[in-house]
């Protein structure tokens, strides 16, 4: 964002740096166990690009303790206009691969759209956030092959069928046993297209 473009009042720090990320289609998320904060895009793979490409983990069904899931249906929108609000500021149609672009959800602007890149960014969370969409809960141990899944890891899921989903979301939590051993479980919500591959 370039010098002396960006001003704020009535927001707190962290507000503040959230509305920057989803300016560009992101979100923020703090490192685990330091004082970091992370700007993360929604959607760094465009959902209809998900199936081809190589998800970071494979998870089986055997460490599949639980699952939930939702469907929901929003417009299959193949175009977007995003511009910023800024003088001098750049805008972008962005097009869903192999489409003309002409299904569009109403303008998007922002004062903080300065980058070209910015709108791309914001158009691909527009456009990747369509159509018949599924929301897993799925729960299995903490297991040190897989690790902790974090948001916007693009995984492949196993549970009677195979599909690749984008994590949103990641919960840890632990218990004692009966016999007094810990036990840590990892519940991690999961983005499916079911229309995108």
């Amino acid at each position: 964002m370039p010098a002396n473009t960006y001003s704020y009042t009535g927001r707190t720090p962290i507000n503040s740096l959230q509305w920057i990320a989803e300016a560009a289609g992101g979100f923020i998320n703090a490192h685990m166990s330091e004082d970091i904060i992370h700007v993360l895009a929604n959607y760094p793979i465009p959902s209809w690009e998900w199936a081809a490409q190589e998800p970071s983990i494979s998870l089986p069904i055997s460490l599949i303790t639980s699952r939930s899931r939702g469907r929901i249906n929003k417009p299959s929108y193949n175009g977007v206009t995003v511009y910023g609000e800024r003088e001098g500021s750049i805008g972008a149609l962005v097009k869903r691969t192999g489409t003309s672009g002409g299904y569009q959800p109403p303008m998007i602007a922002s004062d903080l759209i300065t980058e070209q890149a910015v709108a791309i960014s914001r158009g691909i969370s527009i456009l990747s956030d369509t159509g018949d969409i599924g929301n897993i809960g799925i729960s299995m141990p903490l297991h040190q092959d897989i690790g902790v899944l974090k948001p916007s890891t693009l995984i492949e899921v196993n549970d009677g069928e195979q599909w690749v989903g984008m994590v949103r979301g990641t919960t840890i939590t632990g218990r004692l046993s009966s016999n007094r051993a810990l036990e840590i479980d990892q519940s991690i919500d999961v983005e499916r297209h079911f229309d995108k591959g």
